[in-house]
């Protein structure tokens, strides 16, 4: 199938600022510190918001279902060259490094045995990412946390996903 993007300009501190907010009782119930650091709080990206919200959802659940009571979750954004570059980073357990290229993969679960979800999350997210022209990637340390980084194109014409 397709998906067509509805693409318009948007602010990525209010749609971080979004995300957070959703995600806050969830953080606090887990005694979780969840915090946004937008570095640049007029920074504005043309992209379907829904969908970047959906990528970033996944991101923050992701972490917080990871992290440990007492851990912490942030979000940053900054701007690299050509691109915004939003940042999950967790005090999860990490991932090792043989699996981190597995993870974006559809159906893809880093141990077998936790089945707190199908593997398809990160995989939508690639492929929406895709769609806008960006991309995700992560950096681990096992017993440290995880990184979770996706960006977007500064400037980004209309583009469809093909599944």
């Amino acid at each position: 199938g397709k998906l067509q993007l509805s693409k318009k300009e948007v602010s990525l501190a209010q749609l971080i600022t979004e995300q957070v907010a959703v995600f806050e009782h969830l953080a606090a119930k887990s005694k979780i510190q969840l915090k946004a650091i937008p570095s640049d709080i007029t920074a504005r990206v043309r992209c379907d918001h829904d969908r970047v919200s959906q990528v970033l959802a996944n991101l923050l659940g992701n972490a917080i279902k990871f992290t440990k009571e007492g851990g912490r979750v942030t979000v940053q954004v900054a701007r690299v060259k050509d691109e915004w570059q939003i940042a999950v980073s967790d005090t999860g357990p990490g991932i090792a490094k043989e699996q981190t290229n597995k993870i974006f993969d559809r159906y893809a679960q880093i141990n077998n045995k936790d089945r707190r979800g199908l593997g398809l999350g990160l995989y939508i997210a690639k492929m929406l990412l895709e769609a806008h022209g960006g991309r995700i990637w992560v950096n681990s340390v096992v017993g440290k946390g995880s990184t979770f980084i996706f960006s977007l194109p500064t400037k980004n014409e209309s583009l469809t996903l093909q599944s």
